[in-house]
């Protein structure tokens, strides 16, 4: 998907809510099937956060969904990482729209300050 995070973060939603609708007419769960977000590899430690507090984070803020970052350290040529989130519906849509989040707030130089100098 491309656009503007907020445009991104509404396709993730609607693409979750399809997933489910197709799911419940092939008589299973959508939740037991994980759902992937691919990400640039650089940004990877990012999402992971210092001994996992990030992932962590953002699992907790997913109605406790389960997050697995796929990625292999030996190939440092790795240009995209896939991202694997389980879980309910919401969880699954809230973990992709943080972590969505976090890596937009990265590309953009970093968390912003919240402490302003006038």
């Amino acid at each position: 998907m491309k656009g503007t995070l907020k445009d991104i973060q509404k396709g993730i939603k609607e693409l979750c809510k399809r997933l489910e609708e197709y799911y419940k007419n092939q008589n299973t769960e959508f939740t037991r099937f994980p759902f992937n977000v691919v990400i640039p590899a650089n940004y990877v430690t990012k999402i992971i956060g210092a001994g996992g507090c990030m992932v962590k984070k953002i699992a907790q803020e997913a109605n406790g969904a389960q997050i697995k970052v796929h990625s292999e350290k030996n190939k440092k040529a790795l240009r995209e990482v896939t991202v694997a989130i389980n879980g309910t519906l919401e969880g699954k849509y809230r973990a992709a729209h943080l972590i969505i989040e976090q890596v937009e707030i990265f590309k953009n130089g970093g968390p912003v300050s919240s402490n302003k100098t006038d």
